[in-house]
């Protein structure tokens, strides 16, 4: 059974409500006591509206050119996150708005395709060059090597 918000305030509801019973069970109360007291516990558990918490926002202010200069001497966003004591997607957003290199130099020379002429790597495969030696000379993976040539092969063909 899948638990919506409904279905879980029912549970909470009667645990609520076995939790009462047992109060006064232990209290000497007798059965009929106990179920006047419930049914009227009851009613006023059922009829609340549901009113779901509000969770405040914590405003953080950020030195702008800190962290653009930082970001330049070579800390990544999660250093900077630490260092700032917040979390890592508010330093990212952030350069977002103040860095406008920021997209470009994200990844760190982390993608392959800044790296690696994909002509020039399927050239070079079908004059007979192994993908291993591709790989070795554009220093990336033999399996990007692979999907570089078969995507070719599937946009001529």
């Amino acid at each position: 059974m899948m638990m919506n918000r409904k279905n879980h305030d029912t549970f909470v509801q009667i645990g609520n409500l076995l939790e009462k019973r047992r109060e006064l069970h232990e209290k000497g109360k007798d059965l009929t006591e106990i179920e006047a007291e419930l049914l009227t516990l009851g009613n006023t558990l059922w009829n609340k509206p549901y009113v779901p918490k509000v969770i405040k926002k914590k405003r953080i202010f950020l030195d702008t050119e800190k962290i653009i200069s930082m970001y330049k001497e070579g800390y990544t966003s999660q250093e900077l996150a630490n260092h700032f004591k917040c979390h890592v997607t508010s330093i990212r957003n952030h350069l977002r708005k103040n860095f406008p290199d920021y997209n470009e130099t994200a990844n760190r020379g982390r993608t392959k395709d800044k790296r690696v002429d994909k002509n020039e790597v399927v050239r070079l495969r079908n004059k007979g060059v192994s993908a291993r030696e591709l790989s070795e000379k554009f220093k990336c993976d033999i399996a990007y090597i692979y999907r570089i040539v078969k995507k070719h092969k599937e946009s001529v063909g």
